[in-house]
C-alpha cells in the first residue's frame, strides 16, 4: 500500500545560511528562490514585522505575484508528491529562501504548509533563520529510543512495549516525555517497533490530553539500532538548534537544560556521563573528548590521541547533537550511536562528555525498576515528613 509522504517545509536566508541540507539522504526536493517577490523588508514601516506578522503580511497577501508564484509552486509539489506516493518515496523536502530569511520566504513556507496541511496532507515546517533570531520561533527538539524489543524485562514485555511498562504510576515514556518537555522540548519523536500500534495509542490519547507537546512516531519495520533510529528520525529532529536523545529506559533528575547551554555547536555532540560501573565505558581524556571504548574483558579501543591521561566513565544514555551530524549520518542505515562516535571522533570531529550532579536509574530489568520504584516511595515518605514537619 503506498504511503502518502511528508512534505517537509522550511524557509531559510540565502545572506546568512542557504538551503537547509537533506539529512533524509535523499538528496531532491525543492528549492524555491522568493527574492524576485515585492519585499516588506524594504518598506520601514513593516521591515520590522515578519512575513506572518501585520502589515508585512497584509502586503504579501495583496500582492498578485506572490500568489501566483505559490499556485505554480504548490501545483508542482501536489504533483510530485503524487508522484513520490505512487513510487514509495516517503519524503519529499521543499525550502523557500529570500535575502534574509524574515519576510519572502516565511510568508511563502507559512502559506504553503497552511493549505497543504488543511488538504489533508502530512506536512511538517522549519523557520530555519527565524529559529535563531526570534523566541517565538524558537524549538527544542528531543528524541525517544523506544524501539528495544525490552528482553531483560520478559515476560512482562511479551505482550506490551517496554516504552509502556511502569515505574511507579507512570510508564517509562510518560517519564521521559516529562523530563524533556520539563527542559523546554516541545517536538518530540520516539522510535517505536515492538508492539508498536500500542505505543501509538498511548501516545494518541496522552496527546489530546497534552496539546502543547507535538510528538511525533518514527516506526521501524526492523530495528535499526540506536544510531539507525535517529537517522530515519532525521525529518522530524533536522532544524538549526541541537536537539536531545534519551533512552526510554533512564530515569534521572538530571538538569537537562545544564546539558543543552553547555553543549557547543562546533561540537558534533555531548554526552551525560557518570563515574559507575559497567559493562563497557567511555573512554574520556582531560579536555572531556571521546577518545576511546572499553568493555569489559575486551582490549581497549583507542582511536583519538588523548590530551593527558583516559579516565573511564559510564554513559547514561542521555545527550544532545548538533544538527550537522544528522547530515553526516545520511548514508548510514543499522548501527549504533556509539559505533558512530567513535568513527567521526576518528575522522577529527569532537564529541564531549559532561558530568552533572543528580540521581540515575536504569529500568531495563526487574531488579532495577524495583531499585527506581523503591527510590520513588522514599522520596515520596522523604517530603511527605519534611511538609509535616514544617507545618
Amino acid at each position: 500500500m503506498s504511503v502518502t509522504p511528508t512534505i517537509r517545509i522550511y524557509s531559510f536566508s540565502y545572506h546568512s545560511s542557504g538551503p537547509p541540507a537533506d539529512p533524509t539522504g535523499n538528496n531532491g526536493g525543492f528549492v524555491f528562490d522568493c527574492r524576485g517577490l515585492p519585499n516588506p523588508g524594504r518598506v520601514p514601516d513593516l521591515k520590522h514585522f515578519t512575513g506572518i506578522q501585520g502589515g508585512a503580511k497584509e502586503m504579501l497577501d495583496d500582492s498578485f505575484s506572490v500568489k501566483d508564484f505559490l499556485e505554480r509552486a504548490e501545483m508542482m509539489i501536489k504533483l510530485t508528491s503524487e508522484t513520490f506516493r505512487a513510487k514509495g518515496f516517503r519524503d519529499l523536502m521543499v525550502s523557500f529562501g529570500c535575502t534574509g530569511g524574515r519576510h519572502r520566504s516565511v510568508y511563502c513556507a507559512q502559506k504553503l504548509y497552511d493549505n497543504l496541511t488543511e488538504e489533508g496532507y502530512d506536512t511538517h515546517l522549519v523557520h530555519w533563520q527565524m529559529e535563531q533570531e526570534e523566541p517565538e520561533y524558537s524549538r527544542k527538539r528531543a528524541m525517544i529510543l523506544a524501539a528495544g524489543l525490552g528482553t531483560r524485562l520478559r515476560p512482562i514485555t511479551d505482550t506490551i512495549p517496554k516504552a509502556l511498562v511502569k515505574a511507579s504510576e507512570k510508564t517509562m515514556l510518560q517519564w521521559t516525555i516529562e523530563a524533556l518537555n520539563d527542559s523546554g522540548c516541545t517536538d518530540i519523536t520516539l522510535n517505536t517497533h515492538h508492539h508498536a500500534p500500542m505505543v501509538k495509542g498511548w501516545v494518541e490519547d496522552y496527546s489530546a490530553e497534552n496539546t502543547n507537546i507535538n510528538l511525533k512516531l518514527s516506526n521501524e519495520k526492523h530495528i535499526l539500532g540506536t544510531g539507525g533510529g535517529i537517522r530515519e528520525a532525521a525529518r522530524w529532529l533536522y532544524g538549526p538548534s541541537p536537539f536531545l536523545i534519551h533512552n526510554v529506559d533512564i530515569w534521572s533528575d538530571f538538569d537537562l537544560n545544564r546539558l543543552y547551554h553547555s553543549h557547543e555547536n562546533v561540537d558534533l555532540a555531548t554526552l551525560i556521563c557518570q563515574e559507575r560501573e559497567s559493562s563497557s565505558y567511555l573512554l574520556v581524556d582531560e579536555s572531556d573528548r571521546l577518545c576511546g571504548l572499553r568493555i569489559i574483558g575486551q582490549k581497549d579501543k583507542v582511536l583519538v590521541k588523548p590530551f593527558g591521561k583516559l579516565r573511564p566513565l559510564g554513559f547514561s544514555g542521555i545527550h544532545i547533537c548538533s544538527p550537522r551530524f544528522l547530515e553526516l549520518l545520511a548514508g548510514k542505515r543499522h548501527f549504533s550511536i556509539i559505533d558512530a562516535y567513535l568513527e567521526f571522533s576518528a575522522m577529527g570531529e569532537t564529541v564531549r562528555t559532561i558530568t552533572v550532579q543528580g540521581n540515575w536509574f536504569d529500568m531495563g530489568s526487574p531488579e532495577k525498576l524495583k531499585n527506581l520504584e523503591d527510590f520513588l516511595v522514599e522520596r515520596t515518605e522523604h517530603a511527605t515528613r519534611i511538609g509535616q514537619n514544617g507545618s
